[in-house]
């Protein structure tokens, strides 16, 4: 009967103690969740993090593969209000990003403590260019190029920097100023390049319907790699009014 009693009142004091246990502990409180799409904004890659949970003051931290902060941003409790709030972090880089296991780390503010972790696996992939679209412009003396659309299939998740290595149009180099210029590629993405603003001398010259255009190149990535591009056009007829 003893026993019996001591076992009572152990089962008592546990449940006493369960709401303080529920309520306080990081790892029994109310959860956080985490959605997450990774974006290039002006040649940065970069995060976004959707969180949904309780609202408080939240530090919002991306901690790179080297176990360093990579970027963080506050979400204010006014913000929560509704259980749910995005925050953009940058990925930070030199000339590619590493691929490997990052983490978003969830902190209360108030509190000085980590409330939620989630990994993000990031991996490289490989690139390749699935083509090259012309755009002319008609002008009183013919067709110029407008622009040139390079677009992209990407493997994996992580933004590779693409940057020109060489450019020819009908065999003529041109593009000095796109030499080195970095532009980061998701999986299908699209890179526009306004060769007005680009090249030398091939737009200035005007083109007839039925003229052949070769484009062809080649861009690197991760130390190195190369991605060869290229296509042939031809300018269409006059449209007549």
């Amino acid at each position: 009967m003893k026993k019996f009693k001591n076992w009572f009142v152990a089962v008592l004091v546990v449940l006493a103690v369960m709401p303080c246990i529920i309520g306080c502990s990081g790892l029994f409180s109310a959860p956080y969740k985490l959605e997450y799409e990774v974006v290039s904004s002006y040649g940065v890659a970069k995060i976004v993090a959707r969180i949904t949970g309780p609202a408080d003051n939240l530090a919002v931290i991306l901690v790179g593969p080297n176990e360093r902060p990579s970027d963080s941003e506050i979400i204010k409790k006014e913000d929560m209000v509704t259980g749910m709030n995005s925050v953009t972090v940058s990925l930070k880089m030199d000339k590619n990003l590493p691929e490997g296991t990052y983490t978003i780390v969830v902190k209360s503010v108030e509190k000085d403590k980590v409330v939620f972790k989630s990994p993000i696996n990031l991996t490289a992939g490989e690139v390749a260019c699935d083509g090259v679209f012309v755009e002319p412009n008609l002008y009183i003396g013919g067709y110029r190029i407008g622009k040139l659309s390079f677009i992209f299939h990407k493997t994996g998740n992580l933004p590779i920097a693409i940057c020109m290595k060489w450019l020819r149009i009908n065999g003529e180099e041109i593009g000095e100023e796109l030499m080195g210029r970095r532009v980061m590629v998701l999986p299908k993405d699209e890179l526009v390049v306004d060769t007005w603003a680009y090249t030398r001398g091939i737009t200035g010259k005007f083109f007839n319907p039925g003229d052949h255009l070769s484009v062809t190149g080649e861009m690197t990535y991760a130390s190195g790699k190369l991605v060869p591009f290229g296509c042939e056009y031809e300018f269409p007829p006059y449209k007549s009014r």
